[in-house]
C-alpha cells in the first residue's frame, strides 16, 4: 500500500513524512513493518495514557502517522502525550 492510497497528496510534507517512516527505530518499525505485511490497524498500549485508538479516533490519524507518533511517545513521552492531548482539546 502506497500513501497515496491512503489519500496522502504529493507534497513535500508528504516526504518528510516518508522520511520519519525510515527513521523510525526499534519497536515503532516493527509496527511499521507488521502494517505493510498485513494491512490491519496499528495497535499499541497506551504510553502516559495515549494509545492508537486515541491518536486514530480522537485525533483522526491514518497507520502512518499512528505509527510516527509511537516513535515521538517512546522518544519524549511526557512532552508529547502533553502535546497529543492539547491536539484534542484544540481539535474540539
Amino acid at each position: 500500500m502506497s500513501l497515496a492510497e491512503l489519500g496522502y497528496p504529493d507534497t513535500a510534507q508528504t516526504d518528510a513524512t516518508v522520511g520519519r517512516l525510515c527513521s523510525l527505530r526499534e519497536e515503532s518499525h516493527k509496527l511499521l513493518m507488521e502494517w505493510l505485511r498485513n494491512e490491519v490497524p496499528v495497535t499499541f498500549s497506551p504510553i502516559q495514557g495515549i494509545d492508537s485508538t486515541f491518536l486514530r479516533e480522537i485525533l483522526g490519524m491514518k497507520e502512518p502517522a499512528i505509527i510516527i507518533a509511537h516513535q515521538m511517545l517512546l522518544d519524549e513521552p511526557v512532552e508529547n502525550a502533553k502535546y497529543f492531548r492539547q491536539l484534542a482539546i484544540t481539535k474540539r
